[in-house]
């Protein structure tokens, strides 16, 4: 488990401590559960790595704009069925 900035963004709005004292606070809370990546970039190489561990950096980007398309195509084709479908009632 990895603490995305939201989490981090969340608990300072809630506690109205600082970045660094959050994010301290959270990785004590998963402790031996999971990993803190110091940023995105390394939290996408170890899923890249963890998931597809041989996959290049240029195919893992060119796998992830393909399955976003898809999700973009397959969002749209819901929506137009579904407007469609309203207006046939």
């Amino acid at each position: 488990m990895s603490i995305s900035a939201q989490q981090v963004k969340e608990l300072r709005e809630r506690t109205g401590l600082g970045m660094m004292e959050c994010k301290a606070a959270l990785t004590e809370a998963i402790g031996e559960h999971g990993v803190v990546y110091p940023n995105a970039g390394d939290y996408r190489t170890a899923v890249r790595q963890a998931l597809f561990p041989g996959l290049t950096e240029p195919r893992y980007d060119a796998l992830i704009t393909a399955l976003l398309v898809l999700a973009v195509v397959a969002w749209r084709r819901v929506r137009t069925v579904a407007m469609t479908a309203a207006e046939t009632r």
